[in-house]
């Protein structure tokens, strides 16, 4: 699985306002008074707030009286009609499930109030202790979350970075050239001999049974088509196939990477064999794959785009080494939810993964994860103190330099960005180049010299 940590210039507040929530749904009105409230705030390390709340005797019963006369209103009691149950019946009838129900809108009404009272930004699920309630007596309970952490913005510049030099690797061109080949490669079908690697196969393979009167139904199997030596199939089942011609078959004792016990047996049976001719490198392969007149000019259109992305690369290490910089220059603490919480959006759908397994993985990531999460924050507190938000005016002169880049007008790319919610991406883009352009304006970059090998365009 790969797992990396995401460029910082297209981060910005991303996953840390989508992940993470307040547990407490959101109502029209609170409907607990916050400055009639009792509550005690202690802050503990990571951002954990720990709050005592204590509820006045007579909003608890006040609640109590609401919540008997909405069940008065909405129960059956033979005798009496509907709605018109005396409150005496239905405490005496349902006392405990008013009581559960009172007790449970005071704690998330009272919490609400309280967070807001305080004026606390919660970014973790409350948990909830000590509930006490009690007839005649106050309520009270305690309830624990982390906290949004607060950043203070101190020195920003006065950093020296070094940009490594924008290299194309040699070779890289004609690397890519074969990948290229690879990629429009014609396939011959051939009715005899043995694969070897690089042949495409098809192949089905069938669970055998131990024995015919098992009761078992045959297996029809199933059929695959691969590359050999591609990393496709289990090296088993490979080396199973370079054995065998189209139309033969073999049985191997096989046990899957994923699965304890006793291997299997499996019938391996190649169907077809088909081995590939790489198209020419010349002036039609040059035509159909680059849109260019020549050999030439297609090493020199893959020349100026690996040397693009060289640039690229380069100005992202900047813009990492001098957050980096700035985070230890600005350190603050923060809540371990909200590591989780950026752990979570590094390793995504993990469905494969055995528990134990996603456990270590998340290990591994943590120190990454922090990275992830200060610098996000950070981020977004420079944004805040700067003001570097774009324009709507900045947002669709963007819009509009991609829909010139892709040919199509910018109504429509305008529109479909809207529509599948990617408009907050080009605005995170733009928030991101300001911030690189604001920490690089404050500190010294120089550029590191060109080595003296570097990849050539060749006929």
């Amino acid at each position: 699985m790969g797992v990396r940590v995401p460029p910082f210039a297209l981060s910005v507040t991303g996953w840390i306002f989508q992940v993470l929530s307040f547990c407490l749904r959101p109502t029209a009105v609170s409907l607990v008074d916050g400055s009639r409230l009792d509550v005690t705030v202690t802050r503990e390390a990571r951002c954990r707030v720990v709050m005592h709340v204590a509820i006045p005797r007579d909003l608890v019963e006040e609640e109590k009286r609401k919540v008997t006369r909405r069940f008065a209103s909405r129960v059956k009691v033979k005798g009496f009609r509907k709605g018109k149950i005396p409150t005496g019946v239905v405490a005496k009838r349902y006392g405990s499930l008013v009581e559960e129900e009172a007790r449970e809108r005071l704690v998330r009404n009272a919490t609400k109030a309280a967070v807001k009272s305080q004026a606390l930004n919660p970014v973790s699920r409350v948990q909830l202790e000590d509930v006490r309630f009690k007839p005649l007596e106050p309520m009270s309970f305690k309830a624990s979350f982390d906290v949004y952490p607060t950043v203070r913005i101190g020195r920003l510049g006065g950093f020296e970075v070094e940009r490594q030099a924008a290299v194309v690797p040699e070779g890289l061109v004609e690397r890519v050239l074969e990948e290229l080949r690879e990629e429009h490669v014609s396939w011959t079908e051939v009715p005899d001999g043995k694969p070897k690697p690089g042949d495409a196969v098809t192949v089905v393979l069938t669970q055998v049974h131990d024995a015919p009167g098992s009761g078992a139904e045959p297996d029809s199997g199933q059929s695959y088509d691969f590359v050999l030596d591609r990393g496709k199939a289990p090296q088993a089942i490979e080396e199973a196939i370079y054995s065998l011609s189209p139309g033969h078959e073999r049985e191997i004792d096989f046990t899957a990477p994923d699965e304890e016990g006793h291997p299997k047996r499996l019938g391996v049976r190649l169907v077809s064999r088909r081995i590939p001719a790489l198209p020419e490198l010349n002036k039609d392969f040059a035509v159909s794959v680059g849109h260019v007149e020549d050999m030439f000019a297609l090493r020199a259109k893959i020349q100026s785009g690996l040397q693009k992305e060289a640039e690229r690369q380069a100005d992202i290490a900047v813009d990492d080494a001098l957050i980096r910089l700035v985070l230890e220059a600005n350190d603050f603490e923060i809540p371990d939810s909200m590591v989780e919480a950026a752990c979570d959006s590094m390793i995504g759908e993990a469905p494969d993964l055995k528990p134990e397994d996603l456990q270590s993985l998340r290990t591994r990531l943590r120190d990454d994860a922090m990275y992830v999460a200060k610098r996000d924050i950070l981020m977004s507190r420079i944004v805040e103190e700067y003001e570097l938000r774009p324009t709507e005016e900045a947002v669709d002169a963007e819009v509009e330099a991609v829909a010139e880049a892709a040919g199509l007008p910018p109504a429509k790319v305008y529109a479909d960005l809207q529509k599948s919610g990617r408009i907050e991406a080009v605005e995170r883009k733009l928030t991101g180049r300001k911030v690189a352009e604001l920490l690089r304006s404050q500190s010294t970059i120089t550029q590191a010299p060109v080595p003296s090998t570097i990849d050539s365009v060749t006929t």
